[in-house]
C-alpha cells in the first residue's frame, strides 16, 4: 500500500489535475476569441490598450477580464454544468488564481494555460511540471 512517491511511471492525472485542464482548455478556447478581433469593440479596445501600453494585438485587460469572468458560464453552457464539481472548480481556481492568469494571458496570450494554471499557479498537476522552467518569466515585460 505505498501510494505516495512512486507516481512517476503509472501516474495518472488526479481528478483536480483533470478538472483543471478542462478549465484551462475553455479558458484557452475563449481568449483566443480576443486574438482574433473580430468587431468595433475589439478594434476600440485593442486601440486604447496599444495607446496604454503599446502592445500590437488586440488583448486589453480588461476585455481578458470579462472573458474570464464569463469562462465558468461558457463552460457549463457546453456541458460543464452536467459535472457540478467541474463548475465549482472553475469558479474556484478563478478566484484563486484569476488576476494572475489575467496578466500571464496578457503578456503572452492564451497558450499553454494548462501549464501556467494548473502546474504552476494551482499546482494540481505537478507530475507535468517540466524539468527546466525556463517558460516562467516573472516581472517580464
Amino acid at each position: 500500500m505505498t501510494s505516495s512517491s512512486t507516481k512517476d511511471e503509472n501516474s495518472t492525472p488526479t481528478k483536480a489535475c483533470t478538472e483543471c485542464k478542462l478549465i484551462a482548455r475553455a479558458i484557452e478556447v475563449q481568449c483566443l476569441k480576443l486574438e482574433k478581433g473580430d468587431d468595433e469593440e475589439d478594434h476600440y479596445l485593442a486601440e486604447t490598450s496599444r495607446q496604454r501600453r503599446r502592445l500590437q494585438h488586440g488583448r486589453s485587460e480588461l476585455r481578458i477580464r470579462d472573458t474570464l469572468s464569463e469562462v465558468c458560464t461558457e463552460l457549463g453552457k457546453a456541458g460543464g454544468h452536467m459535472i457540478p464539481e467541474v463548475m465549482h472548480a472553475c469558479a474556484r481556481l478563478l478566484a484563486e488564481h484569476g488576476e494572475d492568469l489575467g496578466d500571464i494571458i496578457y503578456e503572452h496570450g492564451p497558450y499553454e494555460l494548462a501549464g501556467h494554471l494548473c502546474v504552476d499557479l494551482a499546482n494540481v498537476c505537478p507530475e507535468e511540471a517540466p524539468s527546466s522552467q525556463s517558460h516562467h518569466t516573472d516581472g517580464e515585460l
